[in-house]
């Protein structure tokens, strides 16, 4: 009886061993499958990311709803220096971080972009001192640093978030995070070429003005954007006289140097906030967001000026060609209240504008007046 209880002392142990392996197990798997999942999560949601826009909101509900950070920011390298400055943050003041900048070897964000390696302080409370943006002070909670980088392991960024209380980035959070680097970095990247694609579509390729396509999309925003806000917002076409003529003259590559000198020129007498486009042909088309009928006459008249010679090279010699330039200008709300009578108004003071003499400014209030 003796012997068959230790028998069973024994058996009872070497189950209770093998339970501890299970629980164990099943501890480890436990937290495999909430890190693949946090994973698979988050990066399915950055995947369908189209924009920088719809990334950067994206990033914000994953970190907030999946990881309940309460800060963070994207501190991203310039291309064209060695300064690392902040280009997106939630939590945080934009205005403010507007003035961060670090050096490549600066701080702890240098030394997690330099070193490739993320860094983990779970207590802030014990750092004196410590350098958090604007504040040197005692903080709270902790903060994780985590590098952006690319498939080959370049680092062009670093993550910088923080969580109010301290000790909050658990194991698998931290796991899951350097997992993520890359596949962040990647659809960051992906995002930036897509959208660099979408700029060139939007952009027409002799004049680098806006298309049409570009018009038809955001001219709808700018109108509801001034009827929203109560702001003036005027549309002005604009057509190179007698372009057929110069083309038949000279040549169609002369016609493409006064298609682009004019161009040049509207850039120049237009704010950066004006919308440009080359409409189609000879014609131009600026919709001017906050800018009444006269001010808008006021632009199309320095504008005419302007255009009033253009050098081109012809048989090899340098000369100057006449050009002038016909206009037609409507307003809201001074001529109208509709966004489709906005253009065929302004559609209109071009043709009358053309047919009564060119080289002119017509604008809608004239024709609206001669109708009643």
């Amino acid at each position: 009886m003796a012997r068959s209880l230790s028998e069973l002392e024994n058996k009872l142990a070497e189950l209770e061993s093998r339970f501890a392996e299970i629980e164990n197990l099943n501890t480890l798997l436990s937290r495999q499958v909430k890190e693949y999942y946090l994973l698979f999560d988050s990066v399915r949601k950055l995947g369908t990311a189209t924009s920088l826009k719809d990334f950067y909101k994206i990033l914000d509900k994953v970190f907030k709803r999946s990881f309940k950070i309460d800060e963070y920011s994207l501190i991203m390298k310039h291309q064209k220096s060695d300064i690392l400055s902040v280009f997106h943050s939630m939590g945080l003041s934009k205005r403010r971080l507007k003035e961060i900048f670090y050096r490549l070897d600066e701080g702890m964000v240098g030394k997690v972009y330099l070193e490739k390696r993320a860094v983990y302080i779970p207590d802030l409370s014990q750092v004196k001192a410590f350098p958090y943006y604007f504040e040197k002070k005692p903080l709270k909670g902790c903060l994780f640093y985590l590098p952006v980088v690319d498939q080959q392991n370049n680092c062009f960024g670093v993550l910088k978030l923080r969580k109010i209380i301290k000790h909050t980035f658990s194991d698998e959070e931290r796991s899951v995070f350097q997992k993520l680097q890359q596949e962040i970095g990647v659809a960051l990247l992906n995002v930036q070429k897509l959208e660099l694609l979408n700029s060139k579509s939007y952009v027409d390729e002799l004049t680098h003005l806006y298309n049409r396509r570009y018009y038809n999309e955001h001219f709808p925003i700018e109108f509801k954007r001034a009827q929203r806000y109560e702001h003036g917002l005027s549309l002005m076409f604009i057509d190179i006289d007698n372009f057929k003529e110069i083309n038949d003259q000279y040549s169609h590559s002369v016609g493409d140097t006064v298609l682009k000198s004019v161009s040049v020129y509207i850039r120049k007498m237009t704010r950066s906030s004006d919308i440009c486009i080359r409409y189609g042909g000879d014609e131009f088309l600026v919709l001017l967001p906050e800018t009444s009928r006269d001010a808008a006459v006021e632009v199309a008249t320095k504008l005419q000026k302007a255009v009033e010679t253009i050098p081109i090279n012809y048989n090899g010699k340098l000369d100057e060609l006449v050009v002038s330039l016909s206009m037609g200008i409507a307003s809201f709300p001074e001529d109208t209240i509709e966004p489709k009578m906005l253009i065929e108004l302004a559609d209109r003071a071009l043709y009358e504008a053309k047919k009564t003499g060119k080289d002119q400014i017509i604008i809608a209030r004239s024709l609206i007046s001669n109708q009643v």
